[in-house]
């Protein structure tokens, strides 16, 4: 097998401007990793069969994107997942499950990424957070729901969301009910 750094080529994904089709994605493989177009079709299948990338039809094109078939490690103590995988988290994690969709949410996206490290800094790193257990707090274009999911299961008492866009509200809707069910089912 081809030797590759899989957190590189994972970055080839997240750094990109434009969603990339099996062929840009093969093509800026190998140049990052000084391939031939052979060798980078085959990372692209090791990655594909590690469930580390996915392939995704949308208006009738195919693109590469991040697999959300695994826990995603966010944070040092956050992790994504979807609802029927099996967590991995430690006993100090925070499993946020979320069902996929096409909102904004499952980990991939650095917006994502960068308010659940505020979060994790806000609660868990900066010493006591016994002033914030209770407390609420907003969540401005919701997408998915995971920021005001994560806050709760944070310390939150209550989370309002906000969201223009009627996909992403059917989608945090439904995020948000499947977590009650978990917790009071």
């Amino acid at each position: 097998m081809t030797l590759f750094n899989r957190e590189r080529a994972l970055g080839i994904l997240n750094d990109a401007t434009v969603r990339l089709t099996a062929r840009a994605y093969i093509r800026e493989i190998s140049r990052e990793f000084s391939l031939t177009p052979f060798q980078a079709k085959k990372v692209l299948t090791s990655l594909v069969q590690s469930q580390d990338v996915a392939y995704q039809d949308l208006y009738g094109s195919t693109y590469v994107m991040e697999s959300f078939s695994k826990p995603v490690r966010i944070t040092d103590r956050f992790f994504i997942l979807p609802p029927d995988i099996e967590s991995i988290a430690g006993p100090n994690d925070i499993d946020i499950r979320i069902i996929a969709g096409i909102s904004f949410g499952t980990g991939h996206h650095p917006t994502t990424r960068l308010c659940l490290a505020a979060l994790d800094r806000l609660f868990f790193s900066t010493g006591s957070s016994d002033h914030l257990q209770g407390r609420k707090a907003g969540d401005i274009g919701t997408g998915s729901g995971v920021l005001a999911i994560a806050a709760c299961l944070a310390g939150m008492s209550r989370c309002t969301a906000w969201e223009t866009d009627p996909n992403a509200v059917s989608e945090a809707c439904r995020n948000v009910a499947a977590k009650t069910a978990l917790k009071t089912g």
